[in-house]
């Protein structure tokens, strides 16, 4: 899978939304997946106490009142968006007359999320796609005013200047107000 289809594909994740409103609970996990990724961490994320609690304090955060206690429904829904993919979810609890598991039953079941290794491989590799895509998700779904925050919360760092730049001669900017005499 090349960068364009990965771009592509995450461009097309759906979120649930009403009138300008956006659940946070898709876009978050993603960041939060993307910077596991920037720091070459496990790309699968075990959904268990541990991430619950981190994961429903950047829900309370970033989110709305009543995006707290649905920790679970991004680690199940992503998966239908292309981007994510589970394992352990053989003998989980479903809700009755839905199609998604009890929370409590993925918490004590081994599950596990994260992008496919075809996907987190070509994010590993290229900093500028995670770059790109970090961005992607921060203008779709979230103010400018807490883009910052967010990334400090998910560590990640979207610095492009990759390369150590050459360093100006402190004494240049001198040379050349002498050389037009300040003017």
């Amino acid at each position: 899978m090349n960068r364009e289809q990965i771009k592509l594909l995450f461009s097309q994740v759906n979120s649930w939304q009403t009138g300008d409103r956006r659940a946070p609970h898709k876009p978050l996990l993603m960041l939060y997946a993307l910077g596991k990724a920037g720091r070459k961490e496990s790309r699968e994320i075990k959904f268990d106490q541990e991430f619950d609690k981190r994961f429903t304090q950047l829900l309370k955060e970033f989110g709305t009142s009543k995006s707290t206690s649905n920790s679970h429904h991004p680690f199940w829904y992503l998966r239908n968006d292309d981007i994510w993919e589970l394992s352990g979810i053989e003998n989980l609890r479903m809700r009755k007359g839905k199609e998604e598991p009890l929370k409590t039953s993925m918490l004590y079941n081994e599950v596990f999320g994260g992008f496919p290794e075809a996907i987190y491989n070509e994010i590993v590799a290229d900093h500028y796609l995670l770059v790109e895509l970090a961005e992607g998700i921060l203008r779709k779904n979230f103010p400018p005013s807490i883009y910052g925050d967010i990334l400090d919360a998910m560590g990640l760092d979207l610095s492009r200047n990759l390369i150590e730049r050459k360093r100006r001669d402190p004494a240049f900017r001198e040379k050349i107000m002498r050389a037009y005499e300040y003017q």
